[in-house]
């Protein structure tokens, strides 16, 4: 990857991160609306701010693996990558922290995808919520980290 290459991805990753605060910040300001539109709307957020997380991890997976199989456990396939190192291509993107809250969140994507009758609870969406402001206030640490570990093995 040269240096244009790698900023280039650098500003795309940083604006996937800034499409995840601001879908995070809605999703918990509809969930102070009343029920059940407020809840509606959040769980909407909170779908969307996954799949933008999805997105970036689907960004640095291409970026270095140049593929991600499109089968039907590409979704999960995409976080367990993120979190493992791979010698001689790319060092880990995700810390093991994350890993757990994210889990919860493509969980959740997945009902949302899925289910034909759902009703929505409160009590589901609020630690959700917290999930997502782990995940947002711990990604662009992450981020920071993980290129400045690949400028490095790239002597950029």
């Amino acid at each position: 990857m040269d240096p244009v290459e790698l900023a280039t991805l650098e500003s795309e990753v940083r604006d996937d991160l800034r499409v995840m605060r601001e879908t995070l910040a809605t999703a918990r300001d509809r969930f102070e609306q009343p029920p059940p539109a407020g809840l509606e709307a959040s769980a909407h957020y909170l779908h969307r701010f996954y799949n933008a997380f999805e997105q970036l991890g689907l960004r640095l997976a291409k970026a270095f693996e140049n593929r991600i199989d499109d089968d039907a456990g590409w979704h999960s396939s995409v976080l367990r990558r993120l979190t493992l190192e791979i010698p001689g291509v790319r060092p880990a993107f995700l810390p093991s922290e994350l890993k757990p809250a994210l889990n919860e969140l493509r969980g959740f994507r997945h009902v949302m995808v899925h289910a034909y009758e759902l009703v929505l609870d409160g009590d589901r969406i609020a630690p959700l919520l917290e999930d997502a402001a782990l995940v947002a206030g711990g990604l662009p640490r992450a981020c920071e980290d993980f290129f400045a570990r690949v400028r490095g093995e790239l002597g950029v």
